[in-house]
């Protein structure tokens, strides 16, 4: 009997220290997700800032050209695109271009300013 609860014992005892183990796996693969997380959300921050920074730049470049020029130029844009620019535009200034675009072209872009 001695014997079979001694083999027990070591059996359990390395049951345990195998748990133990995997426990500390685990525990290192949840730091590495919640690190990696982490760095997606930071990537994905960090694009949306510069995003925005190329729309901003983008609408401070229109907005020195001819209403009529810029509006030439921003009828072969994507309206999503157009839309993100014009939303950082000086009201005026958007006003101006918009009137330039062809009534369907307007249309579509005043459809896609009046979302959220």
């Amino acid at each position: 009997q001695r014997s079979e609860l001694s083999r027990r014992e070591q059996d359990l005892a390395a049951r345990e220290a195998a748990l133990h183990d995997l426990a500390e796996k685990l525990r290192a693969e949840v730091a590495t997700l919640q690190a990696l997380r982490q760095e997606q959300d930071d990537a994905a921050e960090r694009a949306e800032a510069e995003q925005e920074e190329r729309a901003a730049r983008l609408a401070r470049l229109y907005e020195t050209m001819k209403p009529k020029r810029a509006a030439s130029i921003l009828d072969h844009v994507p309206v999503e695109e157009v839309a993100a620019i014009a939303r950082r535009m000086r009201d005026g200034k958007a006003a101006l271009i918009i009137q330039q675009m062809s009534p369907e072209r307007a249309s579509a872009l005043s459809a896609r300013l009046a979302l959220p």
